[in-house]
Order: C-alpha cells, then structure tokens, then sequence
C-alpha cells in the first residue's frame, strides 16, 4: 500500500494544507460549500470520486479561486493513503445516513469537519474526532476548517484513541440496537 508522501507524489499534490473529500459527487451533497469554505483559507482542496456534481465543483473552485485538484476514483487500496495525506476531511453533506467516510477519515486519524445534523451530528464528536458547523454557516465552516487545521496534530491523536468507539463495526453494533430498539 501507498504511504502518504507516495499518494502525495503519484498526484502531484503540493505541501502546505490539504483538505479533501472522497466518495460520489451528488448534488444533495452539497460539496460546493467546501470551496466556498476553502476561498479565504491558504490551502489546496483534494477531491476523490466523481458524480454528477462533480463539474459544478470544478466551477465553485473557478469562481472561489481555490486551488482544487481532482483526483477521480479512488481505489479502495489507496483510501488509507488518501486520508493519511490530507489534513482534514470536510464533509458539508446534510444528508449522510452513516457517514462511513467519516468514520473512515476518523480510523485513519484524519479529523472531520462536518456540518451539525444528520448523521454527522453523532458521528463526529466535537472537539474530539473533528468539529462541527451548524448547516448553512459557510464562514462557521471555513472557521472550523482553520480551527482543525491549527489543532490537527492534537485532533489526530484523539482521533487515533477513539479508534475502537468509530470503527464500522461499532457503528454498525449501535445501528442495529437503534433498530432493535425500535421494533421492541
């Protein structure tokens, strides 16, 4: 498997700040907030994946100014490269159902900064395994970007200890008793 600085040289991504994003580019998603967040931050936004919104992105980062780069689909090999080279994932989505990227970002020791509701209000734990944005605070987002950014290396650690309450299975463990608790 590829490490982060051989992720970070096979697509030519500069040193400084990387926020990134990966899975399908829908437009419920609302990944155009990302550059709206990113422009007046001094950083590079790294996209993988693609879909339908993915050329309504490109025309945010045009009119943002963002330095952006589009990676396309990632293998899933290359997936623990990806957030391990990224400094924070920023996942604006209202809509996520369990947000496994996150989780995965957060197995990874990537902090997640992600708007407050939906799944994202229980997957990320403020302060802990990321920070949260209340939904349509485009300057609370780039603020709890910068925030992540400067606390990063302390975020990361947390991240890395909270290891065994994010993992997928767990996730998985307490959907399933949400469930049961329901049908009983």
């Amino acid at each position: 498997p590829l490490n982060p600085a051989q992720f970070k040289q096979r697509h030519d991504l500069p040193e400084g700040p990387l926020i990134g994003y990966t899975g399908r580019h829908g437009h419920e998603k609302n990944l155009e907030a990302i550059m709206q967040a990113a422009a007046p931050l001094d950083l590079t936004v790294v996209f993988g994946g693609q879909g339908p919104a993915t050329e309504a992105i490109r025309e945010a980062a045009d009119r943002n100014d963002v330095d952006a780069r589009f990676l396309g689909f990632l293998d899933r090999a290359e997936l623990p490269a990806f957030y391990n080279a990224i400094d924070v994932f920023a996942f604006p989505s209202p809509v996520e159902t369990q947000g496994i990227v996150a989780l995965e970002a957060m197995a990874c020791g990537t902090p997640v900064v992600g708007v407050n509701t939906g799944a994202l209000a229980e997957t990320i734990t403020d302060g802990v395994t990321g920070l949260h944005y209340e939904p349509g605070d485009i300057e609370g987002f780039s603020e709890a970007i910068r925030s992540a950014l400067d606390d990063r290396d302390q975020l990361r650690e947390r991240c890395l200890a909270a290891r065994s309450e994010i993992s997928l299975s767990h996730a998985l463990d307490e959907l399933e008793s949400t469930y049961e608790s329901v049908l009983v």
